[in-house]
């Protein structure tokens, strides 16, 4: 049986719903005009596809932060549950910071050449390891 952690939700995810995977990533865009580069932060629940949360602005600690906290806010978690996100340095940060041991967390680094991943470094930072090897 799963522990979890509750937190007070608005309606994004249903209460029978517990989160046991979630995703960060952010999508580069161009708002209002191809000059001026917006990021687009999500969090992304792994068995519904749901996005818990979005926040669009500057590629900072504190969007970081701030996707982050609202996603927790809108959600029931396992404990300890899975976050994965890319190597963008805020994110390791943040979720020590925010969740602690309550979670898992990993990081996925892409190597690219010519539009092709040619290389990929995946790496535990946080958690359980008796969870990982599960």
């Amino acid at each position: 049986m799963l522990e979890t952690l509750s937190f007070s939700r608005p309606s994004s995810l249903s209460a029978a719903d517990v989160v046991e995977e979630l995703q960060l990533d952010e999508i580069r865009t161009f708002a209002p005009r191809k000059s001026e580069v917006c990021w687009v932060f999500t969090s992304i629940e792994v068995t519904s596809r749901l996005w818990p949360s979005t926040v669009v602005g500057r590629r900072s600690y504190r969007n970081t932060e701030k996707l982050l906290r609202e996603t927790i806010q809108r959600g029931e978690f396992a404990t300890p549950f899975l976050i994965t996100t890319d190597g963008f340095k805020y994110y390791k940060r943040v979720v020590q910071q925010l969740l602690g041991p309550a979670c898992l967390y990993g990081q996925v680094q892409k190597m690219w050449r010519n539009n092709r991943v040619v290389f990929a470094v995946s790496g535990r930072d946080a958690g359980r390891p008796v969870r990982l090897a599960a």
